[in-house]
């Protein structure tokens, strides 16, 4: 079977139609998962984020403006969704000490105003 080729004029306008997202996925895949391999470092991270690019991308293809190629709007959602889990997988580390901090301290077992007996 001959894989259908849209050019992105085509491709967006099928997208806005509520179709072609397959054929989104398998022009741009390696477009998003590769610079979110290179932010994240890891390949289970990069592919959930991948999904969800391309998820995102299919929800708000109505507010593409065209001022841009696709390409290059696919590249810049996957990059700046990467760098945001890359911070929040940082401050999550950073502040984790404190999650911790509470569950060992003693006096965590008293409740909001209240003093130990």
């Amino acid at each position: 079977m001959k894989r259908e080729e849209f050019d992105e004029p085509q491709l967006i306008a099928a997208l806005q139609q509520g179709q072609a997202f397959r054929q989104l996925v398998e022009t741009f895949q390696k477009k998003v998962y590769n610079p979110a391999l290179s932010v994240l470092h890891n390949a289970e991270d990069a592919e959930d984020l991948t999904q969800e690019v391309f998820m995102q991308v299919y929800e708000s293809i109505g507010s593409f403006r065209s001022e841009s190629r696709l390409s290059t709007w696919l590249y810049r959602v996957a990059t700046t969704k990467a760098l945001e889990r890359l911070r929040y997988k940082k401050a999550k580390r950073r502040f984790g000490f404190l999650l911790n901090w509470r569950v060992w301290h003693p006096r965590r077992r008293y409740a909001a105003g209240a003093t130990p007996a």
